[in-house]
């Protein structure tokens, strides 16, 4: 256990061992994309931080380490985007509310789905200035950890400045983020930021051999859909339907060239709109990697696509990524789909 078992973060690694050896208590900002790391490396450091051990690795197996990997340690807390109506916040309501889904985010899970339009409000930052004013239960060092911090609103963020800046005896925060512009420069400023990197096709396919007993093909293919995303890996493996939609994959390779727009938007509905984006975002990405001379599946290389300018495929890969994002509201999925497939086939 501990974060000596971090897939693909070994600078990440080196600093957070630095920063337990200083023993001083500070405020970090985790950034990265999503899934290569950063809700895990922050649980894993709290076992190493508070091992009963008191060895620097955690041993997994003393109370510490078992209530930190389920989220039941009472000074290790996860703070997380939700949504509750306005007459309904307070600090205990929304705190209350997480600590319903906290376990949901401990070690032996996959990263839950938040969605984009859930926040952290000021209220819940209200109850972690109230927390720190009290000792530590049970934990050397007491620790809050902040998921998707880029979704606090700006009062929580002004709120948080403060303790940021000079955390109280014994506490530190980590803050996660995928979008850290979107945070206040203050609120970075106040913390020391932690880049985590993009984890190699190699290693993704290695973790994937030794820790699954999905094929060789699907591990392949997982590893080369992730970009950089052990976690993302993870999901596809689980369930690669949603990844390998044949009609989008017929379309793009040219298989189905007869195929109208109206046509295809007949075959999507709602549940098959993440199926179908999943899919686009890897071939291009796969044709992308190709045309620069990285790994890639042949099999998936699309003429069509390939003779794309670089800047153009990146074009259509953002647009397919705000798709993913469009599918958290409330769209209307005949619209949806008609504005996927135009962008597709033009």
């Amino acid at each position: 256990m501990g974060i000596k078992n971090i897939i693909g973060q070994e600078r990440v690694t080196r600093l957070l061992r630095r920063i337990i050896n200083t023993k001083k208590q500070l405020s970090l900002l985790f950034v990265g994309s999503p899934g290569v790391g950063k809700r895990t490396t922050a649980l894993l450091w709290a076992q190493d931080i508070n091992c009963e051990t008191n060895s620097g690795d955690a041993c997994g197996v003393c109370f510490n380490c078992r209530a930190i990997a389920k989220l039941g340690h009472p000074d290790i807390r996860i703070i997380f985007p939700i949504r509750l109506p306005q007459q309904e916040k307070t600090p205990e309501r929304v705190v209350g509310e997480m600590m319903k889904f906290a376990n949901e985010f401990g070690l032996d899970n996959p990263h839950p789905v938040v969605s984009p339009n859930h926040e952290i409000s000021i209220h819940a930052i209200r109850w972690i200035i109230m927390e720190t004013a009290k000792p530590p239960l049970k934990a050397r060092v007491r620790i809050f950890i902040i998921l998707h911090a880029d979704q606090m609103s700006v009062d929580a963020q002004n709120a948080f400045l403060k303790t940021l800046e000079t955390p109280p005896p014994r506490t530190i925060f980590i803050l996660t983020t995928s979008n850290q512009e979107l945070l206040l420069p203050t609120i970075r400023s106040r913390c020391r930021v932690i880049p985590f990197a993009h984890i190699s096709q190699e290693e993704i396919t290695s973790y994937l051999k030794n820790k699954t007993d999905a094929e060789a093909h699907d591990i392949d293919f997982a590893a080369a859909l992730a970009d950089g995303s052990l976690g993302k890996a993870m999901t596809i493996i689980k369930n690669p339907g949603n990844f390998l939609f044949s009609p989008v994959l017929n379309l793009l390779m040219g298989k189905d060239s007869g195929n109208t727009i109206s046509e295809f938007v007949a075959q999507l509905d709602r549940d098959l709109l993440l199926p179908a984006i999943n899919t686009a975002i890897f071939v291009y990405r796969n044709n992308l990697r190709a045309k620069i001379g990285l790994p890639h599946i042949p099999q998936f290389i699309c003429p069509h696509i390939v003779e794309f300018t670089i800047s153009d495929i990146k074009q259509k890969i953002q647009f397919l990524n705000g798709m993913l994002q469009l599918l958290h509201y409330n769209t209307n999925p005949a619209i949806t789909s008609y504005y996927l497939a135009s962008n597709l086939i033009l």
